[in-house]
């Protein structure tokens, strides 16, 4: 299993929203299968609801302040 960080600036829209310019910080796991000595499955958790609150993730047709 792996914990990770991952920081990005909104430049081009996520999830159907226009672009904010917003800087993000999300935070996951990622959960890996080993057959063989070799990955063959991983699994990815992400905090979505993090970019929620920060109103870069949301309902896509949500755009726009009071929206």
């Amino acid at each position: 299993m792996t914990h990770w960080t991952a920081v990005g600036t909104d430049t081009v829209g996520f999830m159907g929203h226009s672009p904010t310019g917003r800087t993000a910080t999300v935070t996951g796991i990622t959960i890996h299968r080993l057959a063989g000595g070799l990955l063959v499955e991983h699994w990815d958790e992400w905090d979505l609801a993090g970019l929620l609150q920060l109103g870069i993730a949301g309902p896509a047709g949500a755009d726009g302040p009071g929206a």
